[in-house]
């Protein structure tokens, strides 16, 4: 994972060089010899990747010096200017291919190895010069040093095309073919199985693959290589190698099981604070399963007294009926009835003395 990440990285920003040789090939200031426009642009390119190139530069068809924003003042401008690096490949490749190109490490006249990256200027497919820039590896290194686990006491390194290591975090190895020497302080550590691994992990990377291999030194120490490439356009232009002793893994082992302690405690915590909260949960929906029940019987006995209250209502509303009713019938009609009654009544009473 660590050598995919920083594989990214490079190529991430070998991608924004090569848009910016690009834009500059394209440049109308630069396709129109506007030599004050062309020094504008081509600087601001540089002011835009300066931490990993250390200047652009503008060939002519002849592979002549036109401009470089390495020119700091007007005097090294005329000292340099008509410089001719048409030799150079970074000049030959696009001028007899009309392609961009990317170098192995060149070393440069100051003795600083570099990366090449230029791509030729045209005007209607007819060639017109080179761009170029140039990347410093130290300053590559610097950027992958700092993006690199700190926990982590690895080697880095990358290699070009030929497999000549262009940068390593341990310095006397650079400018030398990569072997099995570049991950150990001593080669005579690891035996033949050993070495035979290792071709075959420069072979698969050589393939474009990504992958990790463990070698086991006489001592019994286990060293882990990843590797990834770095491409530029699709195609291989570097290899990246991410070295980690494992007595390194040791280290932050005890870190790692912190760390997994602490996870452990987090699950722990929002587990015991979820059956808190299913146990509230389920406390309410018994308080509210008791208050609905009580409800319910409270509501079936105001429906009973509802309904004998209705009864009572009826029965009184059919007395006050009939009693009204007794009230309004005459009472004149019935005295014959009474009369008669009243005399049967005597005349017992008067037989009986």
């Amino acid at each position: 994972m660590e050598s995919y990440h920083l594989a990214n990285l490079v190529e991430s920003n070998v991608d924004l060089i090569d848009s910016n040789l690009e834009i500059l090939a394209e440049a109308p200031s630069i396709l129109n010899n506007d030599l004050e426009a062309a020094k504008i642009v081509i600087n601001n390119r540089q002011a835009a990747t300066s931490e990993i190139t250390d200047r652009y530069v503008w060939l002519d068809r002849e592979g002549k010096t036109v401009w470089s924003s390495g020119f700091v003042s007007e005097e090294e401008y005329y000292q340099y200017r008509g410089t001719d690096v048409s030799f150079r490949p970074y000049f030959t490749f696009p001028r007899d291919t009309g392609l961009p190109y990317y170098s192995a490490t060149i070393e440069s006249p100051d003795g600083v190895p570099r990366l090449f990256l230029a791509h030729p200027v045209l005007r209607s497919e007819a060639f017109e010069g080179v761009v170029f820039s140039a990347i410093t590896l130290q300053n590559l290194g610097k950027i992958l040093e700092s993006s690199t686990s700190p926990e982590l006491d690895s080697i880095l390194i990358l290699a070009d095309t030929n497999g000549l290591i262009a940068y390593s975090s341990n310095s006397a190895s650079t400018g030398s073919i990569i072997d099995i020497g570049a991950i150990s302080p001593s080669s005579s550590s690891f035996d033949d199985d050993n070495r035979q691994l290792f071709d075959r992990m420069l072979q698969e990377s050589h393939e474009d693959r990504r992958g990790s291999y463990d070698f086991v030194d006489f001592e019994g120490m286990s060293t882990t290589v990843a590797y990834a490439p770095v491409e530029a356009r699709g195609e291989r232009f570097l290899t990246l190698y991410v070295v980690v002793p494992h007595q390194v893994l040791a280290q932050i082992s005890p870190l790692l099981q912190q760390h997994n302690y602490f996870v452990s405690a987090i699950i722990l915590a929002i587990g015991s604070a979820a059956v808190g909260i299913a146990i509230v949960i389920l406390s309410l929906n018994d308080l509210c399963r008791s208050q609905t029940e009580e409800l319910t019987h409270a509501n079936e006995s105001l429906v009973k007294a509802n309904e004998k209250l209705g009864t009572h209502d009826k029965m009184q509303r059919e007395f006050i009926n009939i009693a009204a009713h007794e009230l309004r019938t005459p009472i004149q009609p019935r005295w014959p009835s009474l009369n008669c009654w009243a005399t049967s009544l005597q005349t017992a009473r008067t037989g009986s003395r």
